[in-house]
């Protein structure tokens, strides 16, 4: 199997993107992927790990993988949050926006938009399969990285490097780079 950079959002989409990558591998039913690294723990980068066959290596920073651990306590809130703002956001666009902004006094107006913008974003979260997640399912990693570390897929060293830059968008955020390609999976630091 080949090497892959994180995770989708949920494990439905993941597991399609595996499917697609076994046909064009010509994978026969077995794993397309040989270890996933993940570049840093947001869960848009996370979620889709119980897609991942269990015996796939999972690589990544040990700061990465505190945050991981963290995050696991905390799935039952998030699809809470996610399905409270969906709530929020689609009883917003029933009276309309605008219709709620005129209707709010002009001291509360900054406190409406925050939480119009905050709803807005969990009603896009809530369109990804998120119900079904195992929180006990999020990635434990089964090796370390840090800048300068040689990444092996079943046992051969692959021409890429890696380099760890610590609290950047997360609480740890690493770029893998492949010289020969001239490609840089970057998570979201770009």
């Amino acid at each position: 199997g080949g090497l892959l950079v994180d995770t989708l959002t949920d494990p439905v989409l993941t597991a399609s993107m595996l499917t697609k990558l076994g046909e064009l591998r010509g994978s026969r039913g077995m794993s397309p992927v040989g270890a996933l690294i993940y570049t840093h723990p947001d869960v848009d980068h996370i979620l889709g790990n119980q897609a991942i066959p269990p015996g796939v290596p999972r690589l990544g920073t040990k700061e990465a993988q505190q945050e991981v651990t963290v995050q696991k306590a905390v799935v039952p809130a998030l699809l809470v949050t996610v399905n409270m703002g969906n709530f929020i956001w689609e009883a917003a666009q029933l009276v309309g926006p605008a219709a709620l902004l005129a209707a709010t006094p002009s001291v509360l107006e900054g406190a409406l938009l925050k939480l119009l913008g905050w709803a807005r974003f969990q009603s896009f979260m809530a369109k990804f399969n998120l119900p079904g997640l195992d929180a006990e399912r999020l990635p434990e990693f089964s090796r370390f990285l840090d800048t300068g570390t040689e990444v092996s897929v079943e046992g051969s060293i692959l021409p890429v490097t890696f380099q760890h830059f610590g609290p950047m968008h997360s609480k740890s955020d690493s770029v893998l780079l492949l010289p020969e390609s001239r490609v840089a999976f970057t998570g979201d630091l770009l």
